[in-house]
């Protein structure tokens, strides 16, 4: 069955991809700075391993975006501090992820994951004879598995999750990823239940070890908010009234939570709003604006440097939420309306009570927030009134969902050293 789906995936997806990334570049900037990044990264490639040390070991990590290496650095960080010898290449399939890290990483390279065609992995492996491949959650490439299994390099998938609802699961996208998960050595779940779904659902073999470790992430959020609570990030007259920041918003959450914001606003008028977009579109702040605008709420912008006597702050700069979590009382976090919710770690590990939309599943952590008391799922316009108003004119109740929304974060921390220690006890 190996050979077979070896023969489809090369034969037929591999092309597929290709060209599917080819023509949706031809529209999609994202996508076509990924593309035009892949060709510089061949000569940064070489760059580096001309100029390293042959003798010592090479381990590649790697993460498909942003989210994903925020589970990587504490492993990169506990590698470098454990074998500071030892180079590690960090590679990203998305450009947002290389953007925001490539002169700020832990890693000695950090660089784009080629495209996943046999030539072109093996020429990586070939390259930089790594002895480690560390694979973050979910990323999985078939034929850099499968080349990894080829060169002897030991491939670790860490922070590991497999819900019963993913695609993976289905008939068969089951067979398929049966023969490339069975080709990982060592798989570290998040959770119990994850461990069950890989085995089950894959029928792992005896030569594939399985631990659950927990969530890195949980280490990585807990070391940045040592760092964001050292000092107030937001204007000062949002940090003397009750603030609710609306994080990783869409247009699709807008549909929800403005029309719930603005009546939550009539009947707390001390309310302070921050609202920053998952994409600093110009048509998204535009439209955030227009909503201010249109309820006479004065309305600044984060670069303006001042919200003096102003209520609502949009944010539009990248990469600054997970600090301004820490000024605020209550957080919403966006994508959950239209796919999937995003990051609900570094507002909880602020204690802010953490609300989101319905679509969660895809986040152990939104779900243990609810089981603890510290995060709400909302279904629409209605459900979100109701928890602020509650909220708001409770503090008891505020405080004990923060607390809760804390504690989460606390009580599942730990599980980078554990990570580290099983990824380096063979070396």
């Amino acid at each position: 069955m190996r050979t077979f789906w070896y023969l489809v995936y090369n034969l037929v997806g591999v092309p597929v991809q290709y060209l599917g990334f080819r023509l949706i570049g031809l529209f999609n900037a994202k996508v076509r700075k990924g593309i035009h990044g892949r060709k510089r990264s061949s000569d940064t490639l070489q760059q580096f391993n001309a100029g390293r040390d042959k003798a010592q070991k090479c381990y590649i990590v790697h993460c498909a975006s942003l989210g994903e290496y925020e589970m990587a650095r504490p492993v990169i960080e506990g590698i470098k501090a454990s074998e500071p010898d030892t180079d590690v290449v960090l590679t990203f399939f998305s450009p947002s992820g290389y953007d925001q890290v490539y002169d700020s990483s832990p890693a000695d390279l950090v660089t784009y994951l080629p495209f996943d065609s046999v030539r072109r992995v093996t020429k990586f492996f070939t390259l930089l004879n790594p002895e480690k491949l560390i694979l973050t959650s979910y990323e999985i490439w078939p034929n850099l598995i499968w080349t990894a299994k080829k060169y002897d390099v030991e491939v670790h998938l860490t922070s590991a999750r497999l819900s019963e609802e993913s695609k993976k699961t289905g008939p068969v996208f089951r067979s398929f990823f049966r023969t490339v998960y069975n080709d990982i050595q060592y798989i570290y779940p998040i959770t119990a239940q994850d461990e069950q779904n890989f085995k089950s659902y894959f029928r792992l073999s005896e030569s594939v070890e399985i631990h659950t470790l927990g969530n890195t992430r949980y280490d990585r959020v807990l070391e940045r908010a040592v760092q964001a609570g050292e000092q107030p990030f937001l204007p000062e007259n949002f940090r003397h009234q009750p603030t609710l920041i609306a994080g990783s918003i869409w247009p699709a959450d807008n549909k929800v939570i403005l029309p719930a914001l603005e009546s939550v606003k009539h009947a707390f008028p001390d309310l302070k709003l921050v609202l920053a977009p998952h994409e600093l579109s110009r048509d998204h702040l535009r439209e955030l604006q227009k909503w201010c605008d249109g309820r006479g709420l004065g309305c600044s912008y984060l670069n303006n440097g001042s919200a003096d006597g102003n209520e609502v702050l949009i944010v539009d700069k990248i990469g600054v939420l997970a600090e301004i979590y820490h000024d605020g009382d209550i957080a919403f976090i966006g994508g959950a309306f239209s796919g999937s919710v995003h990051n609900v770690m570094e507002p909880a590990v602020a204690k802010c009570a953490v609300l989101f939309g319905p679509e969660y599943h895809n986040s152990d952590e939104a779900e243990q927030l609810i089981k603890s008391g510290g995060g709400f799922s909302l279904t629409g316009e209605t459900e979100m009134e109701e928890t602020l108003y509650r909220l708001l004119s409770d503090p008891d109740t505020l405080h004990s969902a923060q607390n809760a929304a804390y504690n989460i974060i606390t009580s599942n921390a730990g599980a980078t050293g554990k990570t580290v220690r099983h990824i380096l006890k063979s070396s």
